[in-house]
């Protein structure tokens, strides 16, 4: 009984960890916490620029690069200072707007503390559907100077609007229905 209890809180813990990643985009959901890591663990989403300044992005997380803990988007400029362009809190999920690629994905936005010019620092990354579930940086567009940079991102986990919350809900059922059995 206690394995049973146990696995059932274990699964509403994992429910609650996946809506937090997972967004609503015309009218379909999008979890978007397979393309993070865990702070400590190698960035996957980076791409070097036409200045050479490097640009990591972890959604949903921080990076582990050197930026401050709330960063989702960190540059290291070519003179090795590692800069946020975007923080975790700020990130925006809405519908693709890189029409190169289709219309299947999401493009989700971060927004800096800094200030640029008028505004503050920006990055939007187009995650499109590709062949496998490993991103793919296809491209990223901008240097350490710009004040809005773009990546586009290939990946077949924006591919079908699925959301893991359901599928966790039902293992949480099921556990209870061990519990309730063992009675």
């Amino acid at each position: 009984m206690k394995t049973a209890v146990f696995v059932a809180v274990v699964a509403v813990c994992v429910a609650v960890v996946a809506a937090d990643c997972t967004f609503s985009v015309n009218n379909a959901q999008y979890d978007l916490s397979k393309l993070s890591h865990v702070y400590g663990d190698r960035e996957k989403i980076y791409k070097k620029l036409s200045d050479g300044s490097i640009l990591y992005v972890n959604p949903c997380e921080r990076t582990t690069v050197q930026c401050d803990n709330q960063t989702s988007v960190c540059m290291l400029t070519s003179d090795f200072n590692y800069v946020s362009r975007g923080e975790t809190a700020t990130m925006k999920v809405e519908g693709l707007k890189c029409k190169d690629y289709g219309d299947a994905g999401v493009t989700a936005t971060f927004t800096g503390k800094e200030s640029c010019g008028n505004s503050k620092y920006s990055t939007m990354v187009h995650f499109v559907c590709g062949d496998k579930p490993e991103p793919e940086v296809v491209s990223a567009k901008g240097d350490a100077k710009s004040c809005e940079l773009e990546m586009v991102v290939k990946t077949s986990v924006v591919c079908s609007a699925a959301t893991t919350l359901i599928p966790s809900l039902v293992f949480v059922l099921l556990a209870l229905l061990a519990v309730f059995l063992q009675h």
